[in-house]
């Protein structure tokens, strides 16, 4: 508003000091000529006023230094549009990876393209370095978490690892009995009690003794993790033997309970054992039977001091095992 009072204004200025005899119809029709256009000033010669050629001159003069003063003063008040920019975008083809140089407006002709994360071109050496050092971090947590030494560790997985190619279980590097140790030591021992007693269908009380009779038998202080695993191991493998099953049971406890199986059981040393939950022996127990995964094949054992003739042992002073398993059920628990 305040910009077309000055254009008023100034040809109010040019008719004062120059009049001119002009009817009231012609007056009006310039006036709204020159206030409703943009480019009424550019191209006011085409015009036909009644005047003469000096009023003409002077008009002209006011046309080409005072209007673009104030054009230049009003496009002062706009900003212009940004437009964009072009970037480096990193495509990745089925093949191979490259890097283009294209205009943002262009980005979404790019069809399925990978986010910026993912068209990251790393080093493979990076990479390698980095799942190295996460599987040493695993492994670390594995030792510590069990109480291993890195000998008995080798000796355990050794063993997981030929009966995994056997069975063909999918446990058939260190790099997988790593993670698979290390996922079963995040799961709480509370929910490994609770699938154990549905899944085998056992009572609190009869699972304490099953538990108390493995630590027993287990170099006899519950502290060795390999041999309590193997303990029972040799137990499952029991009730997954179609022989073993029919014989005694295919219950986990009548197993455990059976005239003559365990001699801890005959002399009540198990009772030592009884409620200890706060042992690596223990989590044995948990591992074996929550996770099903076997680090041998044996049905029976005998202790250390006993005749070692074709029999196993995996553990300096732990049991020694044998009689292979050769008919195990088709079907599971």
């Amino acid at each position: 508003m305040l910009l077309k009072q000055k254009k008023l204004l100034k040809i109010n200025n040019i008719f004062l000091k120059n009049p001119i005899k002009i009817n009231k119809k012609t007056l009006l029709a310039f006036a709204f000529f020159i206030l409703g256009t943009s480019t009424g000033f550019r191209n006011i010669k085409d015009i036909d006023l009644v005047c003469n050629k000096e009023k003409e001159e002077d008009l002209s003069i006011f046309q080409m230094d005072d209007y673009d003063d104030l054009l230049k003063q009003e496009l002062s008040t706009y900003s212009l549009p940004s437009f964009p920019i072009e970037e480096e975008i990193t495509e990745k083809t089925s093949d191979v990876e490259e890097v283009k140089t294209v205009s943002v407006k262009d980005v979404s002709i790019l069809d399925n393209q990978y986010s910026l994360y993912e068209n990251m071109i790393v080093d493979e050496s990076v990479i390698a370095l980095y799942e190295e050092e996460e599987r040493k971090r695993i492994h670390s947590s594995v030792l510590e978490n069990y109480e291993l030494s890195d000998s008995d560790y080798f000796v355990l997985a050794d063993n997981i690892i030929a009966v995994s190619n056997e069975l063909g279980t999918g446990y058939s590097s260190y790099e997988a009995v790593d993670r698979f140790f290390y996922d079963l030591s995040n799961i709480s021992k509370e929910e490994k009690v609770c699938y154990i007693l549905e899944h085998y269908d056992l009572t609190p009380e009869e699972f304490q003794v099953l538990s108390a009779c493995v630590l027993a038998e287990a170099k006899g202080d519950a502290t060795c993790y390999v041999d309590a695993y193997a303990v029972v191991n040799t137990i499952y493998n029991r009730v997954i033997s179609n022989s073993w099953s029919n014989a005694l049971s295919n219950s986990l406890y009548q197993q455990v309970m059976g005239k003559g199986q365990f001699q801890v059981i005959a002399d009540q040393r198990y009772l030592e054992y009884m409620n200890t939950t706060d042992e690596v022996g223990y989590d044995a127990v948990l591992d074996l039977l929550y996770s099903e995964v076997p680090m041998h094949n044996y049905l029976q054992f005998v202790a250390n001091e006993r005749d070692s003739d074709g029999k196993v042992q995996f553990v300096p002073s732990g049991n020694r095992y044998h009689n292979l398993i050769r008919d195990r059920k088709s079907e599971k628990y």
